[in-house]
């Protein structure tokens, strides 16, 4: 069976386009040996970073033996994107153009477990890149933060999604001063695997009867609350809570996961919806500032802050 699929005109990190894009990618029945045809020749804009999704669903396709075709995109700014960041490179075999402004990070798709590969990504392709601020008084800061972030996402794949696969991708906005990640696995999601290991939850009864109860993107605040963890050593390693209590100040949090859409703003404001699609898996967006004016003035706020209660 042919599938056709034509992406959105313009794909961000706002709710309302992860959504877009999720919908149109996963409304099919697509069915090994299917034909998949992935129109992009409308889109006007798709931020770099988001690669990463798009990529993560073709190579799951791929792996089920789907056969998937890209239309390449006339609109030249998102054309020359694909053809910098690496995607035309991993699925239609194009060589990669040079990045005359650097500021795209290549696609990286690779075993979770392969440590050493996403040290040299992160090493190559972030902190060594022009236009990261290595003369910030803060920078070592960030430099932690987005190490333990993604290493911590790297693990928990390992050990919670049911997947071995860690897409990512990332770019450089130096006019507004910003770094963005997108990091995606295709496994079970955090709010499916916090209600699969609700027997095995070191938590109240009251809690996890609430828990059984809740939204998705109500499970993923639980899991980024302090404390609350699915693993059975809670102290193996950086988990959620230290993640966005690093990004406070400092930037945004999201995570998309089955039917929730989970935000932290820079202020510490959390924002919790419900999606209207499903996706199994899940997207951790990371919005790092890099403004080193603004990285001097900020401060990380006090761990009491008050957040919305997570039902």
């Amino acid at each position: 069976m042919n599938h056709e699929i034509e992406l959105p005109k313009k794909v961000s990190q706002w709710k309302s386009q992860f959504e877009a894009l999720l919908t149109r990618l996963l409304e099919h029945d697509i069915k090994p040996g299917d034909i998949v045809t992935i129109d992009i020749s409308r889109t006007v804009f798709f931020a770099s970073e988001l690669t990463a999704i798009l990529s993560a669903i073709i190579e799951r396709w791929l792996s089920d033996g789907v056969h998937v075709k890209l239309t390449s995109t006339k609109i030249e700014p998102v054309d020359q994107m694909f053809r910098r960041n690496g995607f035309y490179s991993s699925f239609k075999n194009e060589p990669i153009m040079n990045d005359a402004y650097g500021t795209y990070l290549p696609l990286f798709s690779e075993y979770s477990q392969a440590t050493e590969a996403i040290e040299k990504f992160l090493n190559e392709s972030v902190f060594k890149n022009e236009h990261w601020p290595a003369n910030s008084s803060l920078a070592s800061h960030e430099m932690e933060t987005i190490n333990s972030a993604i290493f911590e996402i790297a693990r928990n794949i390992n050990e919670h999604s049911g997947s071995n696969r860690l897409f990512m991708c990332g770019q450089f906005y130096p006019t507004i001063h910003q770094l963005r990640f997108t990091l995606v696995d295709t496994g079970s999601g955090i709010a499916d695997n916090v209600y699969n290991q609700l027997s095995e939850l070191k938590a109240p009864k009251q809690t996890k009867t609430l828990l059984k109860n809740a939204s998705d993107a109500s499970r993923i605040d639980w899991a980024t609350d302090r404390g609350n963890s699915t693993k059975a050593n809670i102290a193996s390693g950086m988990g959620l809570y230290d993640i966005k209590s690093s990004l406070l100040g400092h930037g945004e949090f999201t995570i998309v996961a089955n039917s929730g859409f989970w935000k932290q703003t820079s202020e510490g404001r959390i924002i919790k919806q419900k999606m209207n699609v499903r996706y199994h898996g899940t997207i951790l967006h990371l919005l790092f500032n890099i403004d080193q004016n603004r990285l001097a003035e900020s401060s990380v706020k006090d761990d009491t802050m008050t957040t919305e209660i997570f039902f």
